[in-house]
């Protein structure tokens, strides 16, 4: 007959998303251990972690993959301190070195070529297992169908220093404010770029200002009618501070599936992702992002019309 939890579950949540996710993650990590990629791939003196909450000891977060898929595990860093232990993070780029070491529930950063020689831990665990490790789901997050999502605090913070810049770069006005990317890395994330057309015809609904939120690639294909944050084809967003303050003046961002959409989320800004039919694993299920992520996923591989006129019209809603 199976687990009765098991089945109790998905009987729950009929949207198997979610047991997708987890699967996935799980075939992930047993090969991840088989070839030593990612956060396997470094020595670490202390053991996995295996799950169990000791008070005092402290855990090593292992970075991995893209900044994306760290600023996310970081997020969960609070529940461990929840629960008495200390965390440690381990980042692969100097980049997002600052910001990781301002989210409050992380005590210490270090960057990854420092791992096989640090010690001041008790257990470790890959940035991208940390969901599965601590057992999360939407039954232990207290969400069930028809049932908003449940409020995750805002964990990126961006600094005094850098809002003042961008409030002069992108002042207040009566118009709705909406960041807009369609690139991500055109070497990794081939299926989630989205022809600039969809973004202009956005730009030409009543009342809203669009703005670039494009660094390197899309900076060369904005059309009019959205706003650039670059001169002579330099971008200026220079530091992730500048992405987190330029976001925190928007009323709005849609993106294709980036980074951008994890750090709306974690400054807790509204961010539609929309998503190609066969997503990257991170956007399965939303309720990771609380109520401020809307996913919108292609229906058909490569068919970008139908997301973007559930998009508009959900736009026009709330114009």
């Amino acid at each position: 007959m199976g687990n009765p939890v098991e089945t109790y579950k998905r009987l729950m949540f009929q949207d198997d998303k979610f047991w997708e996710f987890k699967d996935l993650l799980g075939k992930m990590h047993t090969e991840r251990m088989t070839t030593l990629w990612g956060a396997y791939s470094y020595k670490h003196k202390k053991p996995i972690w295996e799950g169990e909450f000791e008070t005092d000891k402290t855990i090593l977060i292992t970075g991995e993959a893209g900044i994306g898929d760290e600023l996310f595990g970081a997020k969960f860093a609070h529940n461990f301190v929840e629960r008495g232990m200390k965390v440690v993070f381990a980042t692969n780029y100097w980049s997002s070195y600052n910001v990781i070491a301002r989210i409050g529930s992380i005590d210490k950063v270090i960057h990854i070529t420092e791992v096989s020689e640090f010690e001041d831990y008790d257990y470790w665990v890959p940035v991208g297992e940390v969901p599965v490790a601590l057992n999360l789901n939407p039954a232990s997050l207290k969400i069930f169908p028809n049932q908003a999502k449940v409020p995750i605090h805002r964990y990126l913070e961006p600094t005094e220093e850098y809002l003042t810049k961008w409030r002069r770069i992108i002042p207040h006005s009566d118009k709705f404010k909406i960041g807009v990317r369609w690139t991500g890395n055109t070497t990794f994330e081939k299926d989630t770029i989205i022809p600039a057309q969809y973004f202009e015809e956005l730009g030409s609904l009543p009342n809203v200002e669009l703005y670039s939120l494009h660094k390197d690639d899309g900076i060369d294909d904005i059309p009019s009618n959205v706003i650039p944050l670059h001169e002579h084809k330099r971008s200026w967003f220079e530091t992730w501070d500048d992405t987190f303050a330029a976001i925190s003046q928007l009323d709005l961002t849609i993106s294709s599936s980036t980074c951008i959409p994890i750090v709306c989320a974690g400054l807790n800004k509204p961010i539609w992702t929309v998503v190609p039919n066969d997503p990257y694993y991170l956007w399965l299920q939303d309720f990771w992002f609380d109520d401020k992520m809307k996913i919108y996923t292609q229906a058909v591989q490569g068919d970008w019309n139908q997301p973007f006129e559930d998009v508009k019209n959900d736009l026009l809603k709330i114009l």
